[in-house]
């Protein structure tokens, strides 16, 4: 998977590889991407985009103040102020844009997730046709029931203004499913998703407890209802009144509108772990668990999967991983 895109659109057309050196390209083309938050799979998204460099793309991400560590130090960076997810922070995040958009005039913008549909809408209000592209990283009617009120208007937010983007990309083929069913607009590819080799140097002790027969299981994600905490909590507490050896470790944190669990007996909540550390994690668990409810395969459930045993629900998107260009086998029911 590392060192090759590969798209899909609705009819099929495919494109995939790496460019030759040769054929890179010797103009700078710049863009802006825009987070509202950079948390998790976003933030690692960036870091794809930033490699991009090396074909002749620049890229500088506007972030919140608060996800600033997210990306490494020399990640060409804007920030806005955010104290909390809201209307505020949407304000600052829209002034910052308009402000770098009349400073900078980038060839390409890059919207990430559902708030940046906001600016995108201002940019076309404008009259501005700068190639766009929007990226959802999982639509968030993937989460709702779609016939609810809620549900409905989140499909015609969503689902409208995508459409004013030249590109929509889908993290996954799942995703462009949900595209096509509700009739979101726009020219909607399929670009996967992809996760770089390991580190070798990855610790794997991290979790040593000194206790025989000790197991060790690991969370990665948002502490919110789509990533399925509140269902893997308890089962975890059931599970281990029946064996005092397990233990649950917890990376990640309250991103929108989850909480931070209550201590619990054998469980570890370690915060969110920086790009270097988070193979380490990885490494010294002997069992990852993904109690998601969104059906789009989780970046989580990618890196470890080079070192460790890997199944999933025949009806989850994790099915459609390539591994080096290979389909992964089929998932276990």
């Amino acid at each position: 998977m590392e060192d090759q895109a590969l798209a899909q659109s609705r009819t099929g057309e495919s494109y995939e590889g790496t460019p030759h050196p040769d054929e890179l390209c010797e103009d700078v083309l710049s863009m802006l991407s825009l987070c509202e938050t950079a948390s998790g799979g976003v933030g690692r998204y960036q870091d794809n985009l930033r490699a991009m460099s090396r074909y002749g793309m620049s890229c500088r991400v506007l972030l919140p103040d608060t996800d600033r560590h997210i990306l490494g130090p020399e990640a060409d960076v804007i920030t806005f102020h955010r104290k909390t997810r809201g209307i505020g922070s949407l304000i600052n995040m829209l002034r910052a844009f308009l402000a770098e958009r009349k400073r900078r005039k980038p060839d390409v913008y890059f919207f990430n997730s559902t708030f940046s549909l906001v600016p995108l809408l201002v940019l076309r209000l404008l009259g501005d046709r700068t190639v766009s592209v929007y990226c959802a990283h999982c639509w968030a009617i993937g989460t709702l029931d779609p016939d609810t009120f809620k549900g409905r208007f989140i499909r015609a937010v969503e689902g409208t203004l995508c459409g004013l983007a030249d590109l929509v990309i889908n993290v996954s083929q799942s995703d462009l499913a949900i595209a096509t069913r509700f009739g979101y607009r726009g020219r909607q590819i399929v670009l996967a998703n992809a996760v770089g080799e390991a580190d070798p140097d990855a610790a794997k002790v991290l979790f040593a407890s000194g206790v025989e027969g000790a197991i060790h299981l690991l969370f990665v994600g948002r502490f919110d209802r789509q990533k399925g905490l509140d269902v893997l909590l308890p089962a975890f507490s059931q599970a281990r009144r029946r064996n005092a050896g397990l233990h649950l470790h917890l990376v990640g944190g309250v991103v929108r509108d989850g909480q931070t669990p209550a201590p619990r007996e054998g469980v570890i909540n370690h915060g969110w772990a920086g790009p270097h550390e988070i193979d380490s994690f990885y490494r010294s668990a002997d069992a990852l668990i993904v109690p998601s409810r969104w059906r789009e395969c989780r970046w989580s459930s990618l890196k470890p999967c080079a070192t460790r045993p890997r199944s999933w629900h025949q009806q989850d998107a994790a099915s459609e991983i390539s591994w080096r260009g290979q389909v992964a086998a089929p998932a276990l029911s």
